[in-house]
């Protein structure tokens, strides 16, 4: 499985390789959720298949409305297949979720079906409801076999125990099982790797070494102390129950005649049959004759040096780091002391590693749209895919051993890209996507869209890839909108302008009053909080609101004195009429309902349509008391200007019964607090 890295979500383990199997203990509830909710979070808006095998205490219900929490729209995904969650009782009764022997070939056939589906791999997680149903033992066996199966597929997988239902052997048998292992402490998540794994089985091969020097010493006791039968019999036990409690195999044999002497409980575990009086080589290996890398000449002609050798078992087909050594026996004679330390998993991930870097090397470079580059620290292009050469005119032979700086980049591109190297090289983590201007052998300017990644060896940055996708087309096609967005900009504010113009032209009073009304609405949205885009759609509404009044009889607008009620009553249509025109126009903001709502009241006493409450928009809110505060303190002919104090008590008065709170409450901070002032007044 190729170790492009994946996102867990998981903020302490981050991003992993496909074929990673971590196993998670919990204690609560929301020591599971957190772990699992971010984990499939990750799974759906990377377009990978998730599935959450769940049990007590998050059961099927609960699974689903943890994730809704994080993902609202997760019904469409269950219901669109990309996203199963199976309650216990679904999936618990099937023979093959913890067989062993069946494992393989489930997980193979699954994960075949998964990419059939154009899933890029999937997300897996099992809550382990151990109650005692399965035995502890087929527990480990299946965790073991998915660990060998789950390695070689587009799959992540994370098994959550219970701590409170497992002892300490029970965690440790789970976690060599595992890639990973996660728990949570008094300061947060732990995070445990298996290379902590492998370091503690070094440290037993160097207490195995340490046991050759021992058994040598005791040999010699044994003729020292002949006459102390007892104390002898004390060391020789001592020393067997060492070998004993080591879980790697552990043999001695006689060089001349290949008689097996002594078998630990490893190697009668792995070699069920009785092998003490066997020739080693028919026993071990099955072969009918000594071995051909047999190290018996090697430990005899140097008994005191240890031979390290590696060899893949004939019989069960898993490979050995072997430590051979010579010791007396008993006897007097030489005896081969040999200590066999499993690393068949090792051997496994060092072919995968192989296997991936032909396949990253074979995909790098037959990928017709991906430009991909390796660099070294400083920027020396090492590799350079057939993409590049076409994409950019230079062919590889003419860009490898030159810097990128120096092919295709200028200006402040220069400086962007050294840096981006640098935090990628000693970050050892990849970039977002980035858009960069590149200068082709022709000296055409393209874009293209990048990302970089590092090449780690044993966790250190040894080269720096950078994967290009021209989007130069796509450019041009962002520009040419631009400019169309620009000129229907410019088009939609001077229908404005012209529309606003006709009022105060039918009403000389007034104007300016649109204006100033936009000015204060706008300033109470900032006040508020609303966003950009909200607060064009007030100014818009506010320089447009009076425009039905030219419908209006002029000398009912212009009347000096009182209204009648027939006279108010055509007033009040100035709203309806002003509607009735704008909804004619396609704006990208509801400015039609606005301005006919902007007499509305919240206890339902405005006009036309008696609203309440939510059912005025908050931007008819704003531009409702905008206006009223304007309109107070600006002339009309049936009466003279109110002072700024008198309109704002006005507003305060009815606050939360006419007007908005929050929106009553912002005008007065932008009188009181910050000095507003219209302007030109």
């Amino acid at each position: 499985m190729a170790e492009a890295l994946r996102q867990t979500g998981i903020e302490i383990l981050r991003d992993v390789p496909w074929g990673t199997h971590i196993c998670h203990f919990y204690r609560t509830q929301e020591e599971l959720t957190e772990i699992l909710v971010p984990y499939f979070k990750t799974a759906i808006e990377n377009n990978e298949l998730a599935v959450w095998a769940a049990s007590p205490p998050v059961d099927g219900p609960e699974a689903v409305a943890a994730l809704k929490k994080v993902v609202p729209d997760i019904d469409r995904h269950i219901a669109a297949g990309n996203v199963r969650i199976l309650a216990e009782k679904e999936w618990n009764v099937r023979e093959e979720i913890f067989s062993p022997k069946s494992a393989p070939s489930t997980w193979l056939e699954k994960t075949a079906r998964v990419l059939a589906k154009g899933y890029k791999g999937a997300m897996l997680a099992c809550s382990v409801p151990w109650n005692g149903k399965y035995d502890w033992k087929t527990i480990v066996d299946y965790e073991e076999a998915l660990q060998t199966v789950i390695g070689n597929y587009p799959v992540i997988a994370i098994c959550s125990y219970s701590v409170d239902k497992c002892d300490i052997a029970q965690a440790m048998d789970i976690v060599q099982n595992h890639r990973f292992a996660l728990i949570k402490g008094e300061e947060g998540w732990k995070l445990i790797k298996s290379f902590e794994l492998e370091r503690a089985r070094a440290e037993l091969a160097d207490y195995a070494q340490e046991m050759f020097e021992k058994s040598q010493t005791l040999s010699e006791k044994v003729e020292e102390l002949t006459a102390t039968n007892k104390t002898l019999d004390f060391e020789r036990k001592q020393f067997l129950s060492i070998l004993e409690g080591i879980d790697h195999p552990i043999y001695v044999a006689d060089p001349e005649t290949y008689e097996i002497l002594y078998v630990n409980n490893a190697l009668k575990k792995a070699f069920a049959e009785d092998a003490i009086g066997k020739k080693c080589y028919e026993h071990l290996q099955g072969l009918r004759g000594p071995c051909e890398f047999c190290t018996n000449k090697q430990i005899l002609d140097n008994p005191e040096k240890t031979v390290v050798w590696e060899w893949q078992n004939l019989q069960n087909k898993r490979w050995y780091r072997c430590y051979d050594r010579a010791i007396r026996l008993p006897s007097g004679k030489a005896g081969r002391f040999e200590v066999a330390i499993d690393i068949t998993e090792q051997k496994q991930k060092e072919r995968a590693l192989q296997d991936a870097l032909m396949d990253f090397q074979s995909a790098r470079e037959s990928t017709p749209f991906v430009a991909a580059q390796g660099f070294d620290r400083t920027g020396v292009i090492r590799h350079w895919n057939t993409a590049s050469a076409k994409l950019y005119g230079f062919a590889a032979e003419e860009a490898v051993g030159r810097r990128l700086q120096d092919v295709l980049l200028t200006g402040d591109a220069v400086g962007e890209f050294e840096q981006t190297l640098t935090r990628v090289w000693e970050a050892k983590e990849a970039t977002p996507v980035q858009e960069w201007p590149v200068h082709t052998r022709g000296g055409e300017v393209r874009w293209v869209m990048s990302t970089m990644f590092p090449i780690l060896r044993e966790g250190v940055t040894v080269e720096v890839y950078c994967m290009d996708v021209d989007i130069t087309d796509r450019k041009k096609t962002e520009e040419r909108l631009k400019e169309s967005l620009a000129r229907m900009e410019m088009i939609l504010n001077g229908t404005v302008k012209a529309l606003a113009a006709i009022t105060e032209q039918r009403v000389p009073y007034a104007a300016g009053h649109q204006r100033r009304v936009a000015q204060l609405a706008c300033a109470i949205g900032k006040e508020l909080g609303l966003p950009e885009d909200r607060i064009e759609a007030i100014r818009l509404a506010s320089i447009l609101h009076d425009i039905g009044n030219v419908y209006v009889p002029s000398e009912i607008v212009n009347k000096p004195g009182k209204l009648t009620k027939t006279e108010y009553g055509l007033v009040k249509t100035h709203s309806d009429v002003a509607h009735g025109v704008l909804k004619m126009v396609d704006f990208p903001w509801p400015i039609a309902r606005i301005v006919l709502q902007h007499h509305e009241r919240l206890d339902g006493s405005g006009y036309p349509g008696s609203l309440k409450n939510e059912e005025i928009l908050l931007e008819a809110r704003v531009l409702a008391v905008a206006d009223v505060v304007e309109a107070m303190t600006a002339y009309r002919p049936y009466r003279p200007a109110h002072s700024v104090v008198e309109a704002l008590e006005e507003i305060r008065a009815k606050k939360g019964i006419a007007f908005d709170e929050n929106v009553v409450g912002a005008c007065l901070r932008l009188f009181l607090e910050h000095g507003f002032r219209f302007e030109g007044v």
